[in-house]
């Protein structure tokens, strides 16, 4: 199998100084092994006769990590360009959704849960953010209520207005993609705007060709920004000691402070004897780390 840039098709950004073959090659082993492993569970569920009684769905993390081929698609892991945000989601539900059918309406995480609960014919809560993709899914698109999308891409504890941030409409997505990582760069921040029904690889910004539509859209990041910052962006604290968890997993994903992202922070954790103590974790060179 030829994986060198050569091969692949030279649509919107196919990607140049690709990652070590090495590494390719590791990656496409691991998808391998997922496909594999998916046919032993399509194969289990039909042999026992369960399939028309379950649900699989299929659905992957953010963006690729190191340079490889993105369908063409803009940017990758780390970025609010297309490249980064959108990625593949299958549903399986045999005597229910027809087989190949392709949804072109934006959908997200949020809509799996509203989407199972449907399925189950279970009331759905108020407070869900997501809609059931039912509708499209059974052909009753007439029902699907067009929406925006939001997303923010940045590292630190407080989400900043503006920030690496997008906006999907069911045509149009308004985006700024710089400040993604530690530093913030606002003197490269730069409002775009694509048509994205007719521009899937987001060559052509239309910012200046539509300002309505990027003050409509502004309009609603803001919207959405300052719902979900009602309640502050305090850390959650983690309890040592609960009956629910014990023992208490600990991961780099709890990691704090400006140097959470990096290599160089660790644990630093003291000992209690309190089962309700918090830990908070610190970076590996503070003078102290918290006592849990």
């Amino acid at each position: 199998m030829d994986l060198s840039p050569a091969a692949f098709p030279k649509v919107g950004f196919p990607f140049n100084n690709p990652a070590p073959k090495e590494t390719t090659a590791r990656v496409y082993a691991m998808v391998e092994n997922i496909d594999t492993n998916l046919g032993k569970l399509f194969k289990l569920l039909d042999d026992k006769k369960l399939a028309e009684n379950s649900i699989v769905i299929f659905i992957t993390d953010n963006g690729p990590a190191h340079a490889r081929f993105n369908s063409g698609l803009r940017g990758r892991k780390g970025t609010v360009y297309d490249g980064g945000i959108r990625v593949p989601c299958f549903v399986r539900w045999p005597g229910h959704f027809g087989a190949g059918t392709k949804l072109d309406s934006p959908t997200g995480h949020i809509d799996v849960t509203p989407t199972l609960l449907d399925c189950c014919h279970a009331q759905q809560p108020k407070n869900l953010d997501g809609k059931s993709l039912m509708p499209l899914l059974t052909d009753r698109a007439t029902a699907w209520r067009n929406r925006n999308l939001f997303f923010q891409w940045h590292r630190g504890d407080v989400p900043e207005l503006h920030r690496a941030f997008a906006v999907r409409g069911p045509r149009y997505k308004l985006l700024q993609a710089a400040g993604a990582g530690d530093d913030p760069q606002r003197e490269q921040w730069n409002v775009q705007l694509f048509d994205m029904l007719n521009d899937p690889y987001e060559q052509t910004d239309l910012s200046e060709k539509h300002p309505e539509i990027v003050r409509e859209l502004g309009k609603a990041y803001k919207a959405w920004f300052a719902d979900v910052g009602k309640a502050g962006y305090a850390p959650p604290r983690i309890y040592l000691g609960a009956e629910q968890e014990n023992p208490v997993t600990l991961t780099r994903q709890d990691w704090r402070g400006p140097r959470a992202a990096g290599a160089s922070t660790t644990w630093a954790i003291g000992r209690s004897t309190s089962p309700a103590a918090a830990r908070t974790p610190s970076p590996r060179n503070s003078p102290r780390g918290p006592t849990l």
